[in-house]
Parts: structure tokens; sequence; C-alpha cells
């Protein structure tokens, strides 16, 4: 009777035991699907980050070739007028020479602005991506103690079982 009852006990144990075994190998499971899926998430980031620089690039040639070939047209309308007007000669030359200043300004200007902004992006998409790995590490760390704790308590079941 009393090992019936023994025997009854051990297996509610036992039953136990494989059901903290299989809840660890489900966290563990959970924690690797977790670390890949946390590395494809930083590749996309970082392959988003790589697109934004590359359009930003992009952006920024096209611009910048888009008012050279506007000034390269301010230089010509400049000759055109200078035959038209002989005459006018010396105030007209001081006037697109202002007209030039000004888009080579806005130019540099442009130029300045969409630098920062690409520096701009580049350290956002840095923090972010810091702050993403630090996330992942925390979580890593959290799941490594929730598995120490669960190997911490198969073991105590273990001896206690044993005895």
């Amino acid at each position: 009777m009393q090992a019936t009852r023994r025997l009854g006990k051990d297996k509610v144990e036992l039953k136990l035991i494989r059901q903290e075994k299989k809840d660890a190998e489900k966290v563990h499971q959970e924690k690797q699907i977790l670390e890949e899926n946390t590395m494809e998430r930083i590749m996309e980031i970082e392959q988003m980050l790589v697109n934004t620089n590359s359009m930003s690039e992009t952006i920024i040639n096209s611009l910048l070739n888009t008012l050279e070939m506007d000034n390269v047209g301010l230089k010509k309308d400049m000759e055109i007028q200078q035959q038209e007007k002989a005459n006018k000669v010396v105030d007209q030359f001081k006037v697109l020479m202002k007209q030039e200043e000004w888009v080579k300004q806005r130019l540099l200007q442009q130029a300045e602005s969409m630098k920062e902004e690409r520096e701009l992006l580049r350290v956002q998409g840095k923090v972010q991506r810091d702050n993403f790995r630090e996330r992942i590490e925390r979580n890593m760390q959290k799941y490594k103690e929730e598995i120490l704790n669960c190997e911490s308590e198969i073991s105590q079941l273990r001896f206690q079982s044993e005895r």
C-alpha cells in the first residue's frame, strides 16, 4: 500500500520533471528563434541604412547635376544677352554675376543641408541599431537567467527525487 502511494507520488514528480524539461526545451527553442529573428532584423536595418545612404547620394548627385545644368543655362543666357545688348554689357554682367553667386551659394547651402541630413540619418540609424542590440542583449541575458533557473530547479528536483 505504501509502495503504491510512493509509486503514485513518484509518478507525479516524474510528470512534473518531464513538464519542466519540456518547458526548458521550449524556452531554449524560443530563445533560438528570437536570436534568429533578431539577427534577421539587424541585417534588414543595416540593409535599409545602406539603401538610405545610396538613395541620399543619388539624390544629391542628381540635384547637383540639375543645378549645374541650370547654371550652364544661366551662363548661356548671359552670353546671348551680352550679344543682343552690347551697350549694357557692364550692367548685365554685374547682374548675372550676382545671380551666379546666388545660385552657387544656394547650391552650397543645399549640398551642406543634404550632407547634414545624411549625417543625421546615419547617426539615427546607428542609435537605432545600438538600441536594438542593447534590447537584444538584455533579452538574451534574461533568457539565459531563466534557463539557468530552470536548470537549477531541475537539478534540485532530480536531487530530491534521488533521495
